[in-house]
């Protein structure tokens, strides 16, 4: 009795480390480390060693002296996980630290906040973005706090094969149709009226920048910088290129219309219509003969890319549509590192299971991709 008894007890001591062990693993694989991004350094140390970097600074220099102002994304030091991956408290802390160390180098740089000046304060990673002076930048080198500064590059809708390359109808004769799922297209705007498109806008925002500087002017409604009431995604007005996002709502979700055109990849899905772009008129920007033209800051697609994280618990959002980009990256490594700033909100969407998908753009490239659909955690 007494050695079943022993038996017993050693059996509820094993359960017991067993159980608090299975707990440990559990709570481990739901979270992860938080890394810094960028130089740790900070991006003036950083600078003395790579000359790589200094060129790339003295460029947005040289920008910024030109034009009076330069619009930069600014990388500040607060480690960052997605927020899937961190327990609610750590998650809760992270934003914390972000929006704390965005106010430290806002409090430094006292005329990047006024009047033409979009700043955009991202939430749930550590950056922001703005208008500088030159002298701002300077500042901004010497800032520990800094951690990258990358220009806010404006570029381009992009559009070339769609439906068929990837299957579409195979895919609706093995029964998958998008049904009870949502598509957030950041784009040009959607004409929610458009035939293919009658009842299939479930949510709508607008994210554009007026920056006379850089001859950018905000194309959403009343021309404010942010909104998300209805209408906000409506089409931009005033350049060639604003039909772009209705076209591609309509392959992605379009329903084939009355006359029973070609339907849409995701042809029973929804619609999060998303506007980010800003209207520019001069032809040092658009090209000659092309102004005024349509493209959108890197900073305003973060904007929308948060939104739609905002949403993940509203509608059931199985991926965001990017049909834009810009550059020309040779290899994945310098990809993310140029583009770490969006890469961290397209890793938190990942961590909830909503896909970005971006176009790897339109000018037959075998050897190369652009950005932001190079990034590695983008499809």
């Amino acid at each position: 009795m007494k050695n079943s008894w022993k038996i017993l007890s050693n059996l509820r001591r094993i359960l017991a480390v067993s159980l608090a062990s299975l707990a440990l693993s559990t709570a481990s694989a739901a979270t992860t480390d938080r890394v810094m991004l960028g130089e740790s350094a900070g991006v003036g140390q950083a600078a003395l060693l790579s000359p790589v970097l200094r060129a790339a600074l003295q460029n947005l220099t040289s920008a910024a002296q030109k034009n009076g102002s330069v619009r930069v994304i600014v990388g500040v030091r607060v480690a960052f996980a997605p927020e899937a991956k961190l327990a609610a408290a750590t998650a809760a802390q992270q934003r914390s630290e972000i929006a704390s160390a965005q106010a430290t180098v806002l409090s430094r740089l006292p005329m990047a906040a006024q009047p033409g000046s979009t700043v955009r304060r991202f939430t749930s990673i550590p950056y922001l973005a703005m208008s500088v002076t030159a002298q701002d930048l300077k500042a901004l080198e010497q800032m520990p706090e800094v951690t990258s500064i990358q220009k806010d590059r404006a570029v381009p809708a992009m559009l070339a094969s769609s439906v068929p390359f990837i299957g579409g109808a195979t895919a609706w004769g093995n029964g998958y149709s998008g049904a009870g799922q949502a598509v957030a297209v950041l784009d040009t705007g959607v004409e929610t009226t458009h035939p293919f498109l009658v009842g299939k806008v479930i949510a709508e925002a607008c994210y554009s920048t007026t920056d006379m500087n850089q001859g950018s002017i905000s194309a959403c409604p009343s021309g404010v910088s942010a909104s998300t009431v209805a209408g906000s995604g409506a089409p931009c007005d005033g350049a060639t290129g604003c039909s772009h996002g209705t076209h591609v709502a309509g392959i992605v979700a379009g329903n084939g219309g009355p006359n029973n055109a070609p339907a849409g990849v995701a042809k029973d899905a929804s619609i999060i219509a998303m506007q980010v772009f800003s209207i520019f008129s001069t032809e040092d920007v658009c090209g000659v003969g092309d102004a005024p033209c349509a493209l959108t800051f890197t900073s305003d697609q973060i904007m929308a890319l948060e939104r739609v994280y905002a949403l993940r618990n509203t509608h059931p959002i199985a991926a965001v549509n990017m049909s834009l980009g810009g550059g020309r990256y040779y290899n994945q490594t310098t990809c993310d590192a140029e583009n770490a700033e969006i890469k961290a909100a397209i890793d938190n969407l990942r961590a909830v299971n909503i896909a970005t998908i971006i176009s790897s753009g339109n000018d037959g490239y075998t050897d190369s991709i652009k950005a932001p659909g190079c990034i590695s955690s983008a499809i």
